[in-house]
């Protein structure tokens, strides 16, 4: 529907492949264009970057021109998908465009890794196997050789799963595909908090607060780590001067200052104030703020009152009938 902020992922992307070695390295940006922030800059990163960089429009009024131009500058190609049905085929192209030499068709043998997910399946080999290399923190389930089929793990409020093949047609003749990824989609659903990583500015430093099972966590920054100090259930906590990494259990997080979504520059009361004004509301600056200026009608007299009246019409009804019973003896 449009309005969609491109500029920061796409700065995000390609800084993000700033510190991956290969001589090769490319983005795929898949959006319909329709975005709220400047083009010009980011179609300067992709000509500057030294990153190749493809576009995918997707929907029927997708901004075609502005996603040419960007893949023309980035020296990758462009795809138009007019519906979510075509993406998997162009997720395919483009990733053998850009794995060149390296094997994506073929048989490729799969082995699984003890875990309740794969307990009891035989996976067949793969007719497409998609290069991919699993983060730190994921845990991997499905490899074909050296490589990552499947890899899980909890990250920032959820869980996550990718799987490198193309499932129509690795898994078309699979019986037990529907029943394995069945337990797959039940695990991403699952209700056990996933880890969460926050940061907090104080003063000449961060407070970095980690939440999920954690059992010794610690911070490694500035070459000297600092154990993170349990503050409630679940919750860790700690001081650092910079950027490092979260360390438990072979667990490695990276802790690149600020937290994208958690630490933010903005004024808070800026921030509610202007919601409050874009609802036709008004931002309150204290509990006393929150009355209407009207005082609220005390109930206790009228409920008084109706408990009286009630009580009241019930001695006049047995009245009533006391008389009329008389009455009707000889």
């Amino acid at each position: 529907g449009g309005g969609t902020v491109l500029g920061g992922a796409f700065r995000e992307a390609v800084r993000l492949l700033q510190g991956v070695p290969g001589e090769r390295k490319a983005v795929l940006v898949l959006t319909d264009g329709l975005i709220a922030d400047a083009k010009e800059p980011i179609l300067d990163l992709a000509q500057t970057s030294g990153v190749e960089v493809s576009a995918l429009a997707l929907g029927p009024d997708a901004d075609a021109p502005f996603l040419k131009e960007l893949a023309r500058r980035g020296g990758g190609r462009f795809y138009q998908a007019p519906s979510p049905r075509e993406l998997p085929r162009l997720f395919l192209r483009e990733g053998q465009e850009v794995f060149r030499g390296e094997a994506l068709e073929g048989r490729f043998p799969v082995e699984a890794r003890p875990h309740p997910l794969t307990e009891g399946f035989r996976f067949p080999p793969l007719s497409v196997l998609l290069p991919a290399r699993a983060e730190p923190w994921a845990q991997v389930l499905l490899t074909s050789g050296e490589r990552a089929v499947l890899a899980i793990g909890e990250r920032g409020e959820g869980r996550v799963a990718a799987l490198a093949t193309d499932l129509s047609r690795s898994w078309r003749d699979f019986p037990e595909a529907s029943a394995f990824l069945g337990g797959l989609f039940r695990w991403l659903i699952g209700a056990r908090r996933a880890l969460a990583l926050y940061a907090y500015p104080e003063g000449e430093g961060v407070r970095v607060v980690a939440l999920g099972p954690l059992e010794a966590p610690e911070i490694l920054s500035g070459g000297t780590r600092r154990p993170m100090v349990p503050t409630g259930p679940l919750r860790f906590e700690a001081r650092v001067e910079g950027e490092g990494v979260l360390l438990d259990r072979g667990l490695r997080l990276p802790l690149a200052l600020p937290l994208p979504g958690e630490w933010s520059p903005r004024d808070g009361r800026e921030v509610l104030r202007a919601l409050a004004e874009a609802s036709g509301g008004r931002l309150l600056a204290g509990p006393g703020e929150a009355s209407s200026g009207k005082e609220a009608l005390p109930l206790r007299p009228f409920l008084v009152g109706l408990a009286l009246a009630l009580f009241l019409l019930e001695r006049f009804l047995e009245a009533r009938l006391d008389r009329g019973a008389s009455r009707a003896l000889p």
